[in-house]
C-alpha cells in the first residue's frame, strides 16, 4: 500500500539567477540603454518554473529509509516518508543554482558518494510545446548503526507479599510502556539501540488505584541502567519485593521432642530341675 507523498511547496524560497543568467540580464540592459529612448528600458526578470524535487533513501538491503531529513541550500525542508521517498516542486527562476542534500537520521550513516548534488535548475520543452522544469533528483543509501538488545526479567514476592503483586506489572524502558510480567513475575524483549547509548527500565511495581489497604512495596519502582555496546548483548534482571509493614509470623512451635522407647529387658528363662533319680533311699 502506497502512502500518500510529501507535498511540500519550497515555493517561499526566493532566489537570483547565476552568475551566467545575471551575464544575460545585464546585457539586456545594455542594449536598452543604447535604443536612443528618452528613459532606459529595464529587462523582464528571468521566467520562473516549478522544478521537482525528488529523493529516494534505501539502505544496504535496497529497503526504504523513512524520516531521511531533505535539505535545499542548507536548509530542512522535509523528511523522506515510509517509502523512503520525498517529493516537492521549487518555485525558481531558470539558471539558479541549488544544493539538494540529506542528513543522517537517528540510527543511520550516509554511505558512498552520493548524499548531495549541486544542480543549475534547467526547463525542457515537453511534447505539447511547454517548457518544464527538470527534476532534481538524489538517491542516497545509508547504513544502520542499530543493534538488537535482549532483556530477561524476573521477579518475585517474598514470604511477606502476596504473589499477585508481582504478576501482570508494567515494564517502562525510556519512560515507555513496553511488556509486563506474566503470572510467574517472567518478561522479556527486545529494543533496538545504538551501541554507547543509556537507557532506564522501570518496574512499576506500585499497586495501582487507590486502596488504602494495598501495601508499601519495597523496592519502590526500581530503576535500573542498560548502557549498549557492541555485538549480541543480553541484560538479566532479577528483583524481590516485600511488604515491610508486614506483620512478622509467629515463630513455628517447637514439636515436643520424642522420648526414646526403653526396650524392656528379656526375662530369664526358668531354670528346669533335674528329675531326682529312683532309688533306694539311703536314711544313713
Amino acid at each position: 500500500m502506497m502512502t500518500e507523498r510529501n507535498a511540500y511547496s519550497v515555493s517561499p524560497l526566493r532566489r537570483f539567477a547565476s552568475a551566467a543568467g545575471a551575464v544575460v540580464i545585464a546585457a539586456a540592459t545594455v542594449v536598452a540603454f543604447g535604443c536612443g529612448d528618452d528613459e532606459p528600458q529595464e529587462a523582464p526578470p528571468p521566467q520562473t518554473y516549478d522544478f521537482p524535487i525528488e529523493v529516494e533513501a534505501t539502505d544496504g538491503d535496497d529497503q526504504p529509509v523513512a524520516g531521511v531529513p531533505v535539505l535545499i541550500d542548507d536548509e530542512r525542508v522535509g523528511f523522506t516518508d515510509a517509502d523512503g521517498q520525498f517529493e516537492a516542486r521549487l518555485h525558481e527562476a531558470v539558471l539558479t543554482d541549488i544544493h539538494l542534500a540529506v542528513d543522517e537520521p537517528e540510527g543511520y550513516r550516509l554511505t558512498g558518494e552520493n548524499t548531495s548534488i549541486e544542480q543549475t535548475l534547467r526547463v525542457a520543452e515537453s511534447f505539447d510545446g511547454e517548457h518544464r522544469g527538470i527534476p532534481v533528483t538524489l538517491r542516497p543509501e545509508l547504513r544502520s548503526t542499530l543493534h538488537e538488545y535482549l532483556v530477561w526479567l524476573a521477579i518475585e514476592c517474598d514470604d511477606d507479599l502476596d504473589d499477585e503483586y508481582c504478576e501482570d506489572v508494567p515494564v517502562l524502558l525510556d519512560d515507555d510502556p513496553i511488556t509486563q510480567t506474566d503470572s510467574r513475575g517472567h518478561a522479556h524483549f527486545t529494543f533496538e539501540s545504538t551501541p554507547g547509548e543509556l537507557h532506564e527500565l522501570l518496574i512499576d511495581i506500585s499497586p495501582s488505584g487507590a486502596d488504602d489497604d494495598a501495601p508499601e512495596i519495597e523496592p519502590h519502582d526500581p530503576v535500573y541502567e542498560l548502557e549498549t555496546t557492541t555485538g549480541a548483548v543480553v541484560f538479566h534482571i532479577t528483583e524481590e519485593f516485600t511488604d515491610p509493614d508486614a506483620e512478622p509470623d509467629p515463630p513455628p512451635r517447637r514439636a515436643p521432642r520424642p522420648r526414646p522407647q526403653q526396650q524392656a529387658e528379656p526375662e530369664p528363662e526358668p531354670q528346669q530341675e533335674e528329675p531326682k533319680q529312683q532309688g533306694p533311699i539311703q536314711l544313713f
